[in-house]
């Protein structure tokens, strides 16, 4: 089972991927 720390990195770098490509946009 993935640390609670991990998850939080994974969703923390999906999001701010998200945000930076709707800025590009």
């Amino acid at each position: 089972v993935p640390e609670p720390g991990t998850l939080g990195l994974l969703l923390l770098g999906a999001l701010g991927a998200m945000n930076r490509r709707r800025r590009q946009a």
